[in-house]
């Protein structure tokens, strides 16, 4: 009688502690999924059934907002039939593949997730459980990295045919030149120079702009406090020459705004943009620039407007590319506007320009964050 009672005691004490035991690792489960770095979710019949903070967090969402919505809500338009094709085929093939798509967040950004699945029951019924982590900072260094090496190629490409070009007329006037200095042809032979002069002349300023977009990226002096106007004023002394010439109106606005950086460089943007104005006026009879800044929101403008020749809509796309020249009889190399795209990058800024066509003028709008807040961001 002893012994079954101790038999029972035994086995009641058994089955209480497996219960908590289970109890226990429950608990564990629910802590660690909770605290999980990645998204843990669960759908069932295209429902959200549960989803961790991690999970709705990725979308801008709390757990509360997400639980009993359709779960495609969330999922980008574009790669909702491939979200639904990838887990059909796991589902099928018994597999679990992560693969990647893109949400609509709360905000309307776009996001990317790289997701793997299981497929569970919950509550007596077929779920889908769901672990994803946010990839969306990998993707765009992927797009960087692509566009990069696309900027690579275009440029191997365009320096090896800007350079084949004047050393060809090099080696094409050598050889005339050494006919004509074995004719003693006076003429010819200045002819000859004249073109091998020229051919240099376009490497050497070729190989100066592509000095110039090497150094683009980097900060040569310390930063200073200048206003626009200082800037202004710079860059119309240098270009002073051809704007006297061509007896060009200039107008400065908001010339106090201040700026801090290094001076040369941002001075470069004035400069570029002032001489590139001028020099696509055309026959504008009262030729004008007007250079100026305004606020958007919380973002300064600075802008060089024009009422010269015009950029036409299909070449306002390339217009910063390397090597681009909407007239090719133009001088320069044509890397001026990419030199002035890279260090407007260079302040985490973007610069973008706005014509209605030819004859309407041009105005290049851009934006200079970390001049502008300097001692906001140091």
């Amino acid at each position: 009688m002893e012994v079954r009672e101790e038999t029972e005691r035994d086995s009641r004490t058994e089955q209480t502690y497996t219960q908590e035991n289970s109890a226990d690792t429950d608990q564990l489960y629910r802590i660690m999924v909770e605290r999980s770095f990645a998204g843990v979710y669960i759908v069932q019949d295209g429902v959200f059934r549960y989803l961790n903070v991690n999970a709705a967090d990725y979308a801008g969402y709390t757990p509360a907002e997400l639980i009993g919505s359709k779960a495609n809500i969330i999922v980008h338009p574009e790669d909702r039939a491939s979200v639904k094709t990838n887990a059909l085929a796991m589902l099928r093939n018994k597999r679990n593949a992560p693969y990647e798509f893109r949400i609509v967040a709360k905000d309307g950004q776009v996001r990317w997730i790289l997701e793997t699945v299981a497929f569970i029951m919950y509550h007596g019924r077929l779920a889908i459980l769901g672990n994803s982590i946010n990839i969306t900072a990998r993707k765009q260094k992927e797009w960087e990295l692509r566009e990069k090496t696309a900027e690579l190629e275009r440029f191997t490409f365009a320096i090896s045919h800007d350079l084949k070009c004047p050393l060809a007329t090099i080696k094409t006037f050598m050889e005339y030149l050494e006919q004509d200095i074995t004719g003693a042809d006076a003429g010819r032979i200045s002819q000859d120079l004249l073109y091998v002069n020229t051919a240099l002349d376009k490497m050497m300023r070729l190989l100066d702009e592509l000095l110039e977009m090497s150094r683009a990226d980097s900060i040569v002096n310390p930063p200073v406090q200048i206003t626009l106007m200082q800037l202004a004023e710079d860059a119309l002394n240098t270009v002073a020459g051809r704007i006297a010439a061509r007896k060009v109106n200039v107008q400065i606005a908001g010339g106090a705004r201040t700026l801090y950086g290094d001076r040369s460089r941002l001075a470069q943007i004035w400069q570029n943009l002032v001489d590139n104005a001028v020099k696509f006026m055309g026959n504008q009879p009262s030729p004008h620039i007007e250079i100026g800044a305004e606020e958007n929101g919380p973002d300064t403008v600075f802008f060089v407007r024009d009422n010269g020749i015009g950029v036409v809509p299909q070449d306002q796309k390339k217009i910063f590319g390397m090597f681009e020249k909407l007239d090719p009889k133009s001088g320069g190399t044509g890397m001026g506007l990419a030199i002035i795209k890279r260090i407007v990058n260079m302040q985490r800024g973007r610069i973008w320009l706005e014509s209605d066509g030819t004859g309407q003028g041009t105005c290049f709008r851009f934006t200079l964050p970390d001049a502008v807040n300097y001692e906001r961001s140091h």
